[in-house]
């Protein structure tokens, strides 16, 4: 990983730091905060799930290069961030 060096592990909290169109195709954007559900299922890549928040489906569980990612700790998660995002983008469309 490009932004720090610590092996991304199962449960982890990660944040997506590039948009990709691979991502996007898959509502995942820039800023988007998720968890590893899988680590290293292809080397350089981890399974990601990115949720909404309350009753809401998930946005998307997608495999994420781990260089376009950033672990982040409890207190950095924000459980509103993805609907945010996700609501800024659908705007755009």
């Amino acid at each position: 990983m490009k932004n720090n060096k610590t092996e991304l592990k199962e449960y982890d909290c990660v944040e997506l730091i590039t948009d990709r169109e691979c991502y996007a195709k898959d509502g995942v954007y820039k800023g988007m905060q998720g968890w590893i559900c899988f680590a290293k299922e292809v080397v350089g890549f981890s399974l990601v799930n990115f949720p909404c928040y309350g009753n809401h489906p998930d946005i998307a569980t997608i495999s994420v290069r781990d260089e376009d990612l950033r672990i982040i700790t409890k207190d950095e998660a924000d459980d509103w961030i993805n609907d945010r995002i996700k609501a800024e983008h659908e705007g755009k469309k």
